[in-house]
């Protein structure tokens, strides 16, 4: 069975943003002497068919300087471990798993919405 991308953070997929952020520091490696024109070429194509956090790894792992470069994905937000006293009714025996006590009044200023509930 293949791992799920909830399961290994690293086989979630990347932007486009992060492709050229990795693609912007081998060109600074490059620049600075660490990688030669062919060398840069490979991994140019590679970060750009990159996919995963997990493909970008290897085109990074020998090169200096990458801490805050997309490398690893960004931390999956946890559910809080104790329930909200913002929301005591989330909190009542039986109630549903994360419902929200329902709102007594809501009101809007200059756009004409009004709740009652």
């Amino acid at each position: 069975m293949d791992p799920r991308p909830d399961q290994d953070p690293m086989l979630l997929r990347i932007s486009d943003a992060e492709r050229h952020q990795v693609a912007e520091h081998l060109r600074r490696a490059a620049g600075e002497g660490r990688l030669d024109l062919e060398e840069l070429d490979e991994r140019l194509e590679a970060t750009y068919a990159a996919k995963t956090y997990a493909d970008l790894v290897p085109l990074l792992a020998d090169l200096p300087g990458h801490g805050g470069l997309p490398v690893l994905p960004p931390a999956a937000p946890r559910p809080p471990a104790h329930p909200d006293p913002a929301y005591p009714a989330a909190s009542q025996p039986g109630a549903l798993p994360g419902a929200l006590p329902a709102p007594s009044t809501s009101s809007a200023v200059l756009s004409g919405c009004d709740r009652r509930g």
